[in-house]
């Protein structure tokens, strides 16, 4: 892509820790004895086509292409969760409660395959659908874990603040309501 999308925090710190980011450009060959040790990179025109005459030597011994990120929902489309369209957290995912739990009882899910999203909220997911499956196993009270779920969903509200979050809270509560409709008699 020509510019960095995505969060800016994290090519920040790549760049800080001394590793390029290159726009524009995309790996025409990686060159080793046996490992990366070199890349030849090439620009790339509007069309994302190459340029010829633009190849350029990096020498390195890892390489990192980023090119955005889809939930990975096979899993739980095998399992026969209902899929849904959120656009916003990366395209389709599982259909899911406020608990984390899919159509399919017992399967939760957390984290990108659940809407992507940065790696603080992926947390908080994982720990709902912790709680929500430690519930339903009976090893936690109902009361105990709509309390515990009140400050995880509290804390996960502030991390969809602003014009970015709010974007994703809203899309998160759309998922949840979709979720609702179906499950209800």
């Amino acid at each position: 892509a020509p510019k960095i999308s995505g969060y800016r925090v994290h090519a920040g710190k790549v760049k800080r820790a001394g590793v390029p980011v290159l726009t524009s450009r995309t790996v025409a060959r990686a060159e080793g004895d046996g490992k990366v040790e070199r890349v030849i990179t090439v620009a790339l025109d509007e069309h994302f086509k190459p340029i010829p005459g633009t190849e350029e030597t990096v020498e390195c011994d890892t390489v990192a292409i980023a090119v955005g990120l889809t939930p990975r929902v096979e899993v739980a489309d095998v399992e026969g969760a209902a899929l849904i369209n959120s656009p916003v957290l990366g395209g389709i995912i599982p259909a899911h409660k406020n608990t984390m739990e899919t159509t399919v009882p017992g399967l939760f899910v957390a984290g990108d395959v659940s809407g992507i999203e940065e790696a603080s909220t992926a947390l908080d997911e994982g720990r709902l659908a912790g709680l929500g499956a430690a519930e339903k196993l009976g090893l936690i009270s109902k009361e105990m874990a709509a309390e515990e779920r009140d400050l995880i969903l509290r804390r996960l509200n502030k991390l969809r603040s602003g014009p970015f979050g709010e974007r994703r809270r809203t899309a998160k509560e759309a998922v949840w309501a979709a979720m609702d409709q179906m499950t209800q008699p």
